[in-house]
C-alpha cells in the first residue's frame, strides 16, 4: 500500500470514528431530556450534520452559525394527541449542527435537542423563551 492511500484509509477512518462519537454524544444527550419530551417527539427523525450547508442555508432560511432546526413538513394533525393530552407531533424533522453547538458534549446537545424537540411538538419561539428555552 502506498503512504499516499494509506493516509487516505486513516484519514476515512478517523472521519468514522468522529461520526460515530458525535452520534453516540447524541444518543445521550436524547437520554438527558426529560422523558415526557422523549415519549412525545420519540417519532420525531434526528438528522446529525457537521454544519448547514449553503442549501439549508437558503432553503430554511437560517444562519450558517445555527446549531439546530425543526423542520417542518407542513402535515400537521390539529386533532392528534399525544401522551397525556399533550399535542401530537408536528411532521417533520430536527436537524443538529454539531460544529456549531458549543460545548459540543452531552449536555450541550441536550440543550439544543430539548429546543427543537420542543418546535416538534408545537412550541414557537416566544413560549419557549418564556420558559428560558
Amino acid at each position: 500500500m502506498t503512504h499516499g492511500l494509506m493516509t487516505s484509509v486513516l484519514d476515512r477512518l478517523r472521519a468514522r470514528g468522529r461520526r460515530l462519537r458525535r452520534l453516540a454524544l447524541t444518543a445521550s444527550a436524547w437520554h438527558l431530556l426529560p422523558e415526557e419530551i422523549r415519549t412525545a417527539a420519540q417519532h420525531v427523525p434526528i438528522l446529525v450534520r457537521d454544519k448547514p450547508t449553503d442549501r439549508e442555508i437558503a432553503e430554511y432560511g437560517i444562519p450558517a452559525a445555527v446549531s439546530g432546526v425543526f423542520v417542518d413538513a407542513g402535515d400537521v394533525d390539529q386533532d392528534a394527541e399525544g401522551p397525556a393530552g399533550a399535542a401530537a407531533p408536528r411532521t417533520g424533522v430536527i436537524v443538529l449542527y454539531l460544529d456549531n453547538i458549543d460545548p459540543c458534549t452531552a449536555e450541550g446537545i441536550a440543550g439544543v435537542l430539548l429546543h427543537e424537540a420542543s418546535h416538534a411538538l408545537g412550541l414557537d419561539d416566544h413560549h419557549l423563551e418564556e420558559l428560558g428555552l
